[in-house]
């Protein structure tokens, strides 16, 4: 079981198993890799794609490493894969943006 100094008897149904302590723990640190990039791109007063973009391939490139992590439960997986399905059609566009290109080579 989950062990935690809190615990009361009432919650007992929503113990949580090891695989699933260890799975929360995934998902709680992939959370804060959303919530890092977000924190960066609202920090300035305007969002401009020199932030963003870097963010946007970090997160990206995390993702993917994550998938690609033999050692993730299917439900990480899952959850990894829906993300990267959007992210992957917006990151697609980017190549076609000569904008983009400039703002990221300055």
């Amino acid at each position: 079981m989950c062990n935690d100094e809190a615990y009361r008897p009432h919650f007992a149904q929503y113990d949580l198993n090891d695989e699933q302590c260890h799975e929360v723990k995934d998902l709680v640190k992939m959370l804060k890799v959303f919530k890092d990039i977000t924190l960066v791109i609202t920090s300035e007063s305007e969002a401009t794609l020199h932030h963003i973009v870097p963010a946007f391939n970090h997160l990206f490139d995390y993702l993917e490493q994550v998938r690609d992590d033999e050692g993730k439960s299917a439900h990480i997986c899952l959850v990894v894969e829906q993300a990267l399905v959007p992210l992957s059609k917006h990151y697609s566009r980017t190549d076609k943006c000569i904008l983009l290109f400039i703002a990221v080579c300055e």
